[in-house]
């Protein structure tokens, strides 16, 4: 999947805030403000100097970039920090079929709502509703996930409590009996398993054992990217 169709090298300077970044162009050594769409603390990946891969926003706004990229490490590992590349990477997969737990899909959208009633009644959006070969629906919530440490992802960098509600929505809607998952995509290549993040988010780490213990499939995946394209790659092992 092709991201951008520009990759600028910059520097990063510092984070205001956790929407904006300053960033030092490589190419004429000018200051910058770019989005930085990921609310994640970032600690381990924006560090003093980081070679940070951005692309151009239209005019007329605050930030005149969009974060794309990090390297990180002396192996230079490329990470996304775009939060939505992790939906169009499982949604590209999935119209691909390279998504085993669900390549029997027939059909998908994005953005639904279950019926009224359903899992209590709670009014939440999902990510995906799958519709299965029988008809019936698979709601699926995926996350992007950044933090890698010692080749295990931890998901969330920080406190998410939308992250919690949903984990414990899709507990009741299986307990219903319908079938839901938390899929995770972690946007780099240097991960073996997964687990929740349990010292920055406890409550959300709590959410997801009670929504693997419902019947909540969890999965994750990682990705390859270059400074300009992004590929889902291999299944990881989650451990709720």
């Amino acid at each position: 999947m092709q991201t951008s169709e520009t990759a600028v090298k910059a520097r990063f300077v510092e984070r205001p805030n956790r929407f904006l970044v300053l960033a030092r162009l490589e190419e004429g050594g000018d200051v910058v403000r770019v989005h930085c769409a990921d609310p994640g603390r970032l600690h381990e990946l924006l560090l003093p100097a980081a070679r940070l891969y951005i692309s151009p926003r239209p005019p007329g706004g605050s930030t005149q970039y969009t974060l794309e990229r990090v390297e990180h490490g002396p192996e230079r590992v490329m990470v996304g920090l775009r939060s939505t590349l992790a939906n169009a990477l499982f949604e590209e997969a999935l119209a691909e079929r390279r998504l085993a737990p669900f390549s029997d899909a027939a059909a998908w959208r994005r953005e639904a709502t279950p019926p009224p009633g359903a899992g209590g009644g709670t009014k939440t959006r999902f990510d995906f509703r799958l519709e299965m070969p029988d008809g019936t629906p698979c709601w699926v919530e995926v996350k992007s996930a950044t933090l890698v440490e010692d080749g295990i992802a931890r998901w969330p960098d920080a406190v998410t409590e939308r992250g919690a509600r949903h984990a414990l929505h899709l507990a009741e809607l299986a307990r219903d009996g319908l079938r839901c998952a938390v899929c995770w995509v972690v946007q780099r290549p240097d991960a073996f398993s997964l687990e929740p993040n349990e010292a920055r988010d406890p409550r959300f780490a709590a959410a997801i054992r009670t929504a693997a213990a419902s019947g909540v499939e969890c999965w994750a995946w990682t990705a390859t990217l270059t400074p300009t394209e992004a590929r889902l790659g291999r299944p990881i092992t989650v451990r709720p």
